[in-house]
């Protein structure tokens, strides 16, 4: 009953909001987070975090990488490409993960090219990222060779 009170003010308030899509009627939920913003919209998300590798570049040119977990190769591309989101959920085993990011730059140039590991929510198609580690950053004087080793603890 609370639940329809709470849908039926809503209503008046702001929108219905699962997981980043706008819902009416009366829905049953377990184990979700809430938030109501100021302006009265209501905000359900029933999914957990997922881990997402998101690479961003304003203008970088030069840079080719490849992402390997625990060894296989999942993805590869270059600076032009961004910004580029990698979901990284279905190469991840319970327990600890080994995330290896390669980049070789070569005549780099442009903006800084920045590399994101973390956890996020999908909101429509906008990816929040949910904290984090500290990016990868490779600015335009880079020349080489890099690679950087990531662990990731992961449950299912």
């Amino acid at each position: 009953m609370d639940l329809l009170i709470g849908f039926a003010w809503c209503a008046f308030a702001g929108e219905v909001f699962v997981d980043g899509k706008v819902v009416s009627g009366v829905q049953t939920f377990d184990n979700v987070d809430v938030q109501v913003r100021s302006n009265g919209d209501v905000l359900i998300e029933t999914a957990p975090p997922r881990w997402w590798l998101v690479i961003e570049g304003e203008g970088a040119r030069g840079h080719s990488f490849s992402i390997e977990m625990r060894g296989a190769e999942i993805w590869k591309g270059k600076s032009e490409d961004t910004p580029v989101r990698v979901f990284l959920d279905p190469w991840l085993q319970a327990g600890e993960n080994t995330l290896q990011v390669n980049a070789t730059s070569t005549g780099a140039s442009g903006g800084e090219l920045r590399v994101w590991i973390g956890q996020g929510r999908l909101r429509g198609e906008t990816l929040v990222m949910e904290g984090g580690e500290a990016p990868l950053r490779m600015g335009p004087d880079r020349q080489g060779q890099w690679s950087e080793i990531r662990r990731i603890q992961f449950s299912r």
